[in-house]
C-alpha cells in the first residue's frame, strides 16, 4: 500500500506586505511548483491571504490555501495559521500564540534563535513551550527557514526543537515568486 504525500509552504509573503508578487501571482506560482497547500503570511494582517483563499476557490486551483499571518510579537514572529481575524501586533509571544489559539489556528514560531529582535530567542521559546496554560504553548516551530534568519541558527533550532517536541515545520518564507515552494513540509 503506498501512501501519498503532500507539499505546504506554510511562510509567503505578497505585496501586501513585504513581499513583491501578487496574490494571483503567488497562487500560479504554488500551482506550478506543485505545492498541495500553502499559508499566506503577510506582516500583521490577512486580507491578502483572504482573498487568495477566495480566489483559489473560485478558480477550481488544486492548491489550498490557509488564511495566516506573520504576527509582530514583543519577543519575535509568530505565524498564525488557520485564522479568521487578524491578530493584534505588538504583544507578548505568549499572550498572541492563545489569541491564535482561541480562533482555532495553530501558532508557529517563525525563524526562531537569530540575533536579532524579529526572533524569538531560546528563553522565551522554553519558557512558552512549558507554559502552564497549554492554550499559550506553541504547536511547532520553524526548524527550516532559507533565509538568513534561518540558516545562520538552524543547527541550534535543530536541538532546541529536539528537547522540546513540537511540531517541525520548513518553509521558504518567500517573499519572491521564484522562492515559493524552495521548501516545504511534508504531511
Amino acid at each position: 500500500m503506498s501512501q501519498s504525500v503532500s507539499r505546504a509552504d506554510l511562510h509567503i509573503h505578497t505585496m501586501a506586505s513585504d513581499g513583491t508578487a501578487s496574490v494571483s501571482q503567488v497562487l500560479a506560482r504554488a500551482e506550478e511548483v506543485g505545492l498541495d497547500l500553502i499559508a499566506i503570511t503577510d506582516h500583521d494582517r490577512i486580507d491578502a491571504a483572504q482573498a487568495a483563499q477566495q480566489m483559489a476557490q473560485r478558480n477550481g486551483l488544486h492548491v489550498q490555501v490557509v488564511v495566516g499571518e506573520e504576527i509582530s510579537t514583543l519577543q519575535g514572529h509568530l505565524l498564525g495559521l488557520f485564522l479568521q481575524e487578524r491578530i493584534r501586533p505588538l504583544r507578548s509571544l505568549r499572550r498572541s500564540i492563545a489569541e491564535i489559539h482561541e480562533q482555532g489556528g495553530i501558532a508557529i514560531v517563525a525563524h526562531p534563535l537569530f540575533p536579532h529582535p524579529l526572533c524569538a530567542q531560546e528563553g522565551t521559546i522554553r519558557s512558552v513551550a512549558v507554559d502552564r496554560d497549554p492554550a499559550s504553548r506553541p504547536d511547532g516551530i520553524e526548524t527550516y527557514n532559507p533565509t538568513i534568519f534561518g540558516t545562520y541558527p538552524r543547527r541550534r533550532v535543530a536541538k532546541l526543537n529536539h528537547e522540546l517536541g513540537l511540531a517541525t515545520i520548513g518553509s521558504s518564507d518567500a517573499h519572491v515568486l521564484s522562492a515559493i515552494g524552495r521548501v516545504w513540509t511534508a504531511f
